[in-house]
């Protein structure tokens, strides 16, 4: 044997043994792990389902006590806790909010992209962040959001120089960091509501009765207004009050981002060793993940249907829109770190999808008897559907003139 490798091999036989003997003594709290293995972790079962890791995740935390389990690393490494139970959602985002960082676990696999960004920064950088971005999103911002009045600002703003990095720093800020601030803000804006407005338009293209309500509700609100009566097809795009009387849009877009949230699972770090309120306890560095796709698919949140489409269950009895608690359905997340564009989010894909859906039908090119079998998810930065979604694209009027023909 060759003499290097012997004295290698008698401290591999001495090193396991040791191992083992500290995975399995180690003091374990009473946490609900399933298929653990004492050296390997939840890592077989995790490789075995990676294919449909978003369902694997909701299945084991749908058949754990609380809703809550403990994920163990190879080799004790990597562990940690993940989530679908609203009061550990809360305790996450809200009454713990100091002790659950971002951390290194995720700024480091992102650094390229989003550097020291809002999403990846932590303490006094994400404070400053968080501060000046709220300018952007008040009420007033959300009423200037409008066809004509972008248009009619678009000239001035593209010669106006130099804005963002007035607000965001001083002379002296760095390019780099100002980059990190652009591409947070393009990734929150463009990535998020793509995904949401992809799986809206399969999800009611799938759900005809759904569509139809939709559509009537976009194409008798520009009427509603006085104002807009005499705008006609080609006009301006609908304004921020007819937008919110679209409760069923809304609603629709609500229940298409719960059952297929653009962020599906979110992640933090555990500062010091903590309590959570179902009894699971946290070591110091662990990691708290907690999943909105999971708890979208949760009977006991969203009842014995909660896996159908069905926009009626976030309306009232008048028909208006009623929202339910972050904690819940934590999709804009909650607490200090929420979501500073929800409304403009909201605005955005209601503004987009009343556009096409009063003037287009939407039809997806897979078989009608396939749709029944939602497409196959994929997990980037967001949640998309993988191959995107090819649809044929066919004029409203063409249905009329249809309809008058027979």
């Amino acid at each position: 044997m060759d003499g290097t490798l012997a004295p290698l091999l008698l401290l591999l036989l001495l090193f396991l043994p040791a191992l083992l003997l500290y995975l399995r003594r180690r003091p374990a709290a009473n946490n609900h792990c399933p298929h653990p293995n004492p050296v390997l972790g939840n890592a077989l079962p995790f490789l075995r389902n990676r294919h449909r890791f978003l369902d694997w995740a909701t299945d084991l935390l749908a058949a754990a006590p609380t809703s809550t389990i403990e994920v163990r690393g190879a080799l004790g490494l990597g562990s940690g806790v993940a989530t679908a139970n609203p009061a550990v959602v809360d305790h996450f985002l809200r009454a713990s909010f100091p002790n659950y960082v971002k951390g290194a676990r995720f700024a480091l696999p992102f650094e390229d992209l989003l550097g020291r960004g809002l999403f990846a920064a932590d303490g006094r950088l994400w404070a400053l962040q968080r501060k000046i971005a709220s300018y952007s999103f008040s009420s007033r911002s959300l009423r200037r959001f409008s066809a004509r009045v972008l248009r009619a600002h678009l000239h001035r703003r593209l010669e106006e120089g130099g804005e963002l990095a007035a607000m965001f720093g001083s002379p002296g800020a760095k390019r780099r960091f100002l980059r990190d601030v652009v591409v947070s803000f393009v990734m929150a804006g463009k990535d998020s509501t793509s995904s949401a407005l992809t799986w809206l338009f399969w999800l009611l293209a799938a759900n005809p009765r759904c569509e139809r309500r939709v559509n009537e509700e976009v194409s008798s609100s520009r009427h509603a207004d006085p104002r807009r009566a005499d705008a006609g097809e080609d006009g301006d795009g609908d304004g921020y009050d007819e937008l919110r009387r679209m409760h069923y849009l809304h609603a629709a877009i609500s229940e298409a981002m719960r059952l297929y949230p653009p962020v599906p699972i979110d992640s933090r770090v555990a500062v010091a060793a903590d309590a959570l309120p179902d009894g699971t306890a946290v070591r110091a560095g662990w990691f708290a993940d907690y999943s909105a796709y999971a708890m979208g698919r949760m009977p006991q949140l969203w009842g014995d249907g909660c896996r159908e489409f069905r926009p009626e269950r976030w309306l009232n009895d008048g028909g208006e829109f009623v929202a339910v608690d972050a904690a819940r359905y934590p999709v804009f997340h909650a607490g200090p770190r929420a979501c500073l564009g929800r409304e403009m989010a909201y605005v955005q894909m209601k503004a987009v999808a009343a556009a096409v859906i009063r003037r287009f039908a939407v039809e997806p090119v897979q078989a009608p008897a396939s749709m029944e079998t939602p497409p196959a998810c994929e997990v980037t930065t967001t949640l998309k559907m993988k191959g995107g979604l090819l649809v044929r694209i066919r004029k409203r009027e063409d249905d009329a003139a249809q309809q008058k023909l027979t």
